[in-house]
């Protein structure tokens, strides 16, 4: 009925009892709407870091969460996985990808990353209802060899085990300009 604001505190109220991935994606859905932006990336990366659905509906709107927060950078990498896989999303997040002047021009390559940092680390309890409350998200830089790029990485589900010095493998999303900038790199596995 188009009040959100009282859809918003419902939901809250239900995932104390209730911690579903539909729960707590039509809560972000609703504070998205309220303008509460930080509130929604909270609840849809809950959504991605703890269950298996909704993933690419929250993928695509933590980024645009993301972006009326003027955080490009984060939004950049969500944008570029969505692009990449197989969903209703992927000609949308194409197509925002080119707006912002990023796209995927195919180029790929290897590297070893860097200066790896996911927060928070692990779970505080371990049954996990602490979990909940908390937004992951990874980053850090890749260092390509064939050429002696940089690029920055974002992952908004972090890759288990990934550390600096690990090999990957990573598609270019933005090259790096002059001798000391970054690009921006996707990263599609680690290699070792």
């Amino acid at each position: 009925m188009g009040n959100y604001a009282l859809a918003a505190e419902r939901f809250a109220v239900l995932v104390e009892t209730q911690k579903t991935a539909e729960n707590y994606f039509y809560m972000g859905m609703s504070n998205m709407e309220i303008g509460e932006y930080n509130t929604a990336v909270r609840n849809l990366n809950t959504v991605l870091n703890n269950f298996s659905t909704y993933q690419n509906q929250s993928k695509w709107y933590l980024s645009m969460a993301l972006l009326a927060e003027n955080k490009e950078d984060e939004a950049v990498f969500l944008l570029g996985a969505l692009s990449l896989g197989e969903s209703t999303y992927q000609k949308r997040s194409a197509a925002v990808l080119k707006k912002l002047n990023i796209t995927t021009s195919g180029s790929t390559g290897e590297g070893e990353s860097g200066n790896v940092i996911k927060q928070p680390e692990d779970v505080d309890s371990p049954d996990g209802s602490d979990f909940f409350n908390k937004r992951q998200i990874q980053f850090g830089d890749i260092y390509e060899f064939s050429t002696g790029a940089t690029y920055r990485f974002h992952n908004e589900i972090p890759m288990d085990n990934l550390k600096d010095g690990d090999m990957v493998s990573f598609l270019i999303l933005k090259k790096a300009k002059g001798k000391k900038g970054k690009g921006w790199a996707f990263i599609l596995e680690k290699i070792m």
